[in-house]
């Protein structure tokens, strides 16, 4: 089985990606970027490409971009994971607005994504649809009731 996983943590607008190749940690990144990150693989999109066109494939320029590192020799030999790499190219766009966390499913790649703690309930990703990942308000609403829960 071939997947990769993203793990995030909120502070402000700052998020820590986490990325695994089959349960294998390949790579951290911290992004403190305002506008967020397109987390993609292969090259980045092309120059001289119109903007609005640009945009629209690969998400805004603004955009911090962070390549999926190349899989070591053992993962490599599964060809899955080079059909997954390769569906990756136009990316995953992770934004983060007034604390919530934000991902837009750019590429043919498809990407599930779960509260933490609740196994099973897992969520696909629709390409081109902003959705709501994480959500500020309900972390401190359960945080709050696990604090208190004579509430």
């Amino acid at each position: 089985m071939v997947s990769f996983f993203l793990l995030f943590f909120v502070v402000s607008t700052e998020i820590f990606v986490k990325v695994s190749y089959r349960s294998s940690p390949v790579a951290g990144m911290r992004v403190a970027h305002p506008q967020g990150c397109r987390i993609f693989y292969g090259a980045p999109p092309p120059h001289g490409m119109p903007m609005q066109t640009q945009e629209s494939l690969f998400g805004p320029r603004t955009l911090m971009q962070l390549s999926l590192p190349h899989p070591n020799e053992a993962q490599a030999l599964l060809p899955a994971m080079w059909e997954v790499l390769g569906a990756m190219h136009r990316g995953l766009v992770i934004e983060v607005r007034n604390n919530d966390i934000y991902a837009t499913r750019l590429c043919r790649a498809a990407i599930f994504w779960g509260p933490p703690g609740h196994d099973g309930l897992i969520n696909k990703l629709e390409r081109c649809k902003r959705t709501r990942v994480f959500s500020y308000q309900s972390f401190l609403q359960t945080y709050d009731s696990y604090q208190h829960p004579q509430r």
